[in-house]
This record gives structure tokens, sequence and C-alpha cells, in this order.
């Protein structure tokens, strides 16, 4: 019986602890899709009809320092989450990022 409250407590601690980190850090989903949206990110790739190499993202971003390490790390992390969609182009190993349903439902409501 000892054991099986032991077990419970220690259960109860670990989910507390998770808990805290999921609050923690809930709000980085939200920030790099804001990120993005300032960014015009999703207005890039839809402008030019179909998913485009990382560098050519960066390119027709309006800032004159564009780092494209970070804007790697946000598109990997936002295509994992799908809100865009990452694929591998044949010819060349490149990633593609395009549009995912999210941006085309709203680029065309009903």
């Amino acid at each position: 019986m000892e054991m099986l409250k032991l077990k419970q407590d220690e259960e109860a601690m670990l989910q507390g602890q998770a808990d805290i980190l999921h609050y923690t850090y809930n709000f980085v989903e939200s920030m790099a899709l804001k990120c993005a949206m300032e960014l015009r990110v999703a207005d890039i790739i839809n402008s030019h009809g179909q998913p485009l190499k990382l560098l050519l993202i960066a390119a027709r971003i309006a800032s004159s320092s564009t780092d494209i390490n970070h804007l790697s790390r946000l598109m990997r992390f936002l295509a994992h989450k799908n809100v865009f969609e990452a694929t591998t182009d044949p010819r060349n190993g490149d990633t593609l990022y395009g549009l995912t349903s999210l941006f085309i439902k709203v680029a065309s409501p009903l």
C-alpha cells in the first residue's frame, strides 16, 4: 500500500512538472506563426504559385537583415506543426516549402 502511494505521488509530481513546462512554452507556436505572418511568408509562397526553396523565400522578404539560419528553423518548426508543407525536391534534394490547407482556406473563404 505504501509503495502504491509513493508511486502515485511521484506520478503526480511528474505530471505537475510536465504541466508547468507546457504552460511555460505554450506561447512558442503563436509567436512563430506571428513571425511568419509579419514576414509575409505565406504571401510570398502564394504569389509564386508553387512551393519555394528557403533561399527564394528569404530573397523575397522585405528586410535587409534576413537571417537564413533563423528562417530555416522557423520554417522547419512551422512545417512540423503543419502550418506549412515541407517537401523534398527530387532533382536536387532541397526542401521546398508550400502552403497547407490552412492558408488555402484563408485565401479563398466561403
